[in-house]
Order: structure tokens, then C-alpha cells, then sequence
């Protein structure tokens, strides 16, 4: 069972992000790579004793599960908040889909410029 926590007040982004900074400093020797990675997640404060790792990929999130560990004791140390606790959570960025064939993509760029149309017409030998 954990200790109590002492009276603190809770834990702010920026504290947070300090101390996350420190912790990923500490691991940087072993695993810079993965520390590197790390550096540039958006955390998240989901409750006073919680937050989130916001990642783009459920590989990116398997990817760092085996350093949240070691890293959450470290954070948990600098923060001196012992009850401090964190998940990942996946956050799939929406992507606009890119016409793969010659007809799709002739369609796309004769709604940007309708002049193709009267080039295809002048040039048939040339294929859109």
C-alpha cells in the first residue's frame, strides 16, 4: 500500500512537464532514442493524481509501455507525489485520402484548374 500523500496542492501542467523533462534526462543515457521520442509527447492532467501520454499510434504507445515503469517512479520522486500515475492514450490524426489513380488524380486537378480540360482536348496524345 502507498504512503499517504503530503498535503500538496495538485500537481500543474507545468510542474509536471518539468519534472517530465528531469525524468527523461535520467533515461536519456540508457535509451536516447526513446527519450527523444518522449520529449515531444503532449501530456495531459486527466485528474489530480492522473494524467496522459497522448501518442498517434497504438505501436508508438506498445513502443514506450516497458519506460513508463522506471519513468514513473522517477516522476513520482521529483514530484514528490507518490500516488502520481499515468496511461497512454491514442490519438488518431485524421488524414485527408489522395487519389491514387491517373483518372482520380486528373479529376482532382481539373476541379483546381479547369483550363486541363481544354489542354486534354488540344493533346490527346498525352495521357492524364
Amino acid at each position: 500500500m502507498a504512503p499517504p500523500e503530503p498535503d500538496l496542492p495538485p500537481i500543474t501542467l507545468e510542474e509536471l512537464k518539468s519534472c517530465w523533462l528531469k525524468a527523461l534526462d535520467q533515461i536519456a543515457p540508457g535509451q536516447p532514442q526513446a527519450a527523444e521520442s518522449l520529449r515531444h509527447k503532449e501530456l495531459r492532467i486527466e485528474s489530480d493524481n492522473h494524467f496522459n501520454i497522448i501518442v498517434n499510434s497504438d505501436y508508438t504507445a506498445a513502443e514506450i509501455k516497458p519506460l513508463l515503469v522506471s519513468l514513473l517512479a522517477t516522476l513520482r520522486s521529483l514530484s514528490k507525489r507518490p500516488l502520481l500515475n499515468c496511461s497512454t492514450k491514442v490519438e488518431h490524426i485524421e488524414r485527408e485520402s489522395k487519389p491514387y489513380t491517373a483518372r482520380d488524380k486528373y479529376e482532382v486537378m481539373s476541379q483546381t484548374n479547369p483550363s486541363l480540360e481544354t489542354f486534354r482536348i488540344l493533346f490527346p496524345e498525352v495521357d492524364l
